[in-house]
């Protein structure tokens, strides 16, 4: 996982079975707020509950996120009563809500089936405010000497438990004097 002092920003509350694996453990950790650019890493089991082994498809368990799964375990056997252990991060590469959830894709005498978990973790990544900008709420701008500038500049914040509302970014005072001046 990441490093000591990274946050949790989600914690699976309860084991979720398909068929003869349980998901257990999973955890999404990184530094708050999360920005683009930053080191999110999960982790998890998967333990066989089963009578027989398990073998897993091209695709392994994979997380999906919203850059697409990144998958791992190809082909490996998970023998009745075992866990196998995933851990790794990724790059969050753009601002917005992420949803992640774990999955996993098994060889049968059928054929190969994947499963998505319905356990998963939503968070918000924002992107930073441009140098010489400052970017605040609408509300905390209309209480200094600001203009706005854009609604789309520093991606997004949490009100409440879920809802987002996009951030508005402002012009420094410096900025707008700079403007005053060229007669912009």
């Amino acid at each position: 996982m990441a490093t000591a002092s990274a946050d949790t920003l989600c914690s699976q509350q309860e084991d979720e079975s398909w068929g003869n694996l349980m998901l257990h453990g999973f955890q999404v950790e990184a530094y708050k707020p999360v920005r683009v650019g930053d080191k999110v890493c999960y982790s998890f089991y998967l333990k066989n509950t089963g009578s027989s082994d398990v073998t897993l498809g091209k695709k392994g368990v994979y997380l999906h996120t919203n850059d697409g799964d990144l998958s791992s375990n190809s082909g490996a056997t998970i023998s009745p009563g075992k866990s196998i252990f995933v851990k790794d991060c990724f790059i969050a590469s753009s601002s917005g809500e992420w949803t992640t959830y774990p999955g996993v894709c098994i060889i049968t005498a059928k054929g190969e089936f994947c499963h998505n978990f319905e356990t998963s973790c939503t968070f918000d990544v924002f992107i930073e405010c441009p140098e010489n900008w400052n970017c605040m709420t609408a509300e905390d701008a209309s209480q200094g000497n600001y203009i706005r500038y854009s609604d789309e500049l520093c991606g997004y914040t949490i009100t409440g438990f879920t809802a987002m509302n996009k951030v508005r970014c402002t012009a420094t005072e410096k900025l707008l004097n700079a403007l005053q001046a060229l007669g912009v």
